[in-house]
């Protein structure tokens, strides 16, 4: 957020300066940070299964039980998610 108002503020450009201030507005939605956090909660409950999937001594066993505590994280996430983002976007100043 700080390098778009850096943007707005220094910039001359008036083609980029309405490029920056729609992109700006979209980012100040309900439905943008929902989808950040609910992103950002999926892959890195999937990032632990795929790590071990990676690993050269790979387990498929302990790759398959990341994979369902993953599934377990997330599905017990779905009836938090619009709890968090809310109070994200109360901190970032964003309407919701």
């Amino acid at each position: 957020m700080e390098a778009l108002a850096r943007i707005a503020l220094e910039n001359r450009n008036g083609a980029e300066l309405d490029d920056e201030l729609k992109f700006q507005k979209l980012l100040h939605t309900f439905e943008f940070v929902l989808t950040l956090v609910l992103l950002t909660k999926v892959l890195s409950s999937i990032n632990a299964a795929s790590v071990h999937l990676q690993a050269r001594d790979t387990d498929l066993l302990k790759a398959a039980h990341h994979f369902k505590t993953s599934i377990d994280a997330v599905s017990d996430y779905r009836n938090n998610v619009t709890d968090e983002a809310t109070r994200i976007c109360c901190l970032w100043g964003v309407e919701c």
